[in-house]
């Protein structure tokens, strides 16, 4: 018995009653759908719950939305800056300090050197406080490093580019090649979509925030008193600690700050520009650190009080206002360090006009 002709694959959808286009929707819609449903999943259930997954890059986002509130009625000042704003200033204090003058809130952002701050300030010069403080430290004037791709999503998502003058970010500007440019000048869609991995950071977040002593997760829209670390470091992790923080600015000086001092000063002018008075703050400076930090420093402390004159600001030096017992690690102020450099700005802000 000779075995059954084997039919063409052409063939299969005709014997079917399908045709090859009918054939090709059966197979495909369902795979669409389901790719539909899982984007309309992601961009609807998981970022509206779960925004990044990373409470950092959630903070970028919810600043973005609370610069978009109306302007200040009351005299205001806002902090922006890295790490160190965060662990450093409680704006409760520095309202306490001030005299009640002042309203304060702390818009510090960890990584937010410099590259960042590019990003961020004309937004926050949009949002018309009377006064923004800069806190800066050595590496203020010194080549930053490069903003985290996750960053120059989140900060697409919260609107920061929108703000930006035209010609404000160049295809030379420091901290931001090209591929951070195009995240950041992107669709929101493409944004969304780049934080597909959001459950697993929460999942990773969640770990490493348990693995780890002495550290909390703050409430992102914390803008008073939005500190992580609750310890303070000693012994050998502490002097590690040093050694990278001296490496890391020698390296970042290596090629000479004068690009980086006039980017800088950019910042201040543009703040002045908008009507803002521009208080810039030197942090304090580990005592370990003070000797190795020396001749950058001193070029920060010639050119803050400089720029502040030249742009009606105010300068504040506190360089050395903190002990080693006022430090969680080689530059971030602990608790003590936190209520004694809030309560030394407040004291010597500006009056509120």
């Amino acid at each position: 018995m000779s075995a059954p002709a084997a039919q063409s694959p052409a063939s299969i959808p005709a014997a079917r009653g399908l045709t090859p286009a009918s054939a090709f929707a059966s197979c495909m819609l369902p795979t669409a759908a389901g790719v539909a449903a899982a984007v309309a999943f992601h961009l609807f259930v998981v970022l509206a719950c779960l925004g990044t997954g990373s409470p950092d890059l959630n903070r970028m986002i919810a600043l973005g939305q609370r610069l978009d509130e109306g302007s200040p009625t009351t005299p205001t000042v806002v902090f922006i800056g890295d790490s160190v704003t965060v662990e450093g200033i409680d704006a409760s204090i520095v309202e306490s300090a001030t005299g009640g003058g002042w309203k304060a809130l702390n818009f510090g952002l960890n990584g937010a050197d410099r590259a960042e701050l590019d990003v961020i300030v004309p937004k926050v010069a949009r949002l018309r406080p009377a006064a923004v403080c800069i806190v800066m430290r050595p590496l203020s004037i010194a080549a930053p490093p490069a903003v985290n791709i996750d960053g120059a999503h989140a900060y697409n998502l919260g609107g920061f580019p929108a703000a930006w003058p035209e010609g404000w970010i160049r295809p030379d500007t420091p901290g931001l090649p090209p591929e951070q440019q195009e995240a950041l000048s992107g669709s929101r869609l493409e944004s969304q979509l780049h934080f597909r991995t959001a459950i697993m950071e929460m999942i990773n977040a969640g770990l490493r925030a348990k693995l780890r002593s002495g550290v909390r997760i703050a409430p992102i829209d914390d803008w008073t008193a939005p500190y992580n670390l609750t310890i303070s470091i000693e012994g050998a992790t502490l002097d590690n600690h040093i050694r990278a923080l001296d490496t890391e600015l020698q390296e970042a000086i290596r090629e000479g700050t004068e690009r980086h001092e006039r980017d800088f000063e950019r910042l201040v002018s543009h703040l002045a520009a908008a009507g803002i008075k521009p208080v810039l703050v030197a942090s304090p400076i580990h005592p370990r650190l003070r000797e190795a930090f020396g001749p950058t420093a001193d070029r920060m402390r010639t050119l803050g009080p400089s720029w502040a004159a030249s742009h009606g600001g105010a300068w504040i030096d506190a360089t050395t206002l903190l002990d080693e017992t006022g430090f969680a690690d080689g530059q971030h102020p602990n608790r003590k360090g936190r209520e004694a450099l809030s309560s030394f700005i407040g004291t010597n802000m500006p009056p509120a006009r």
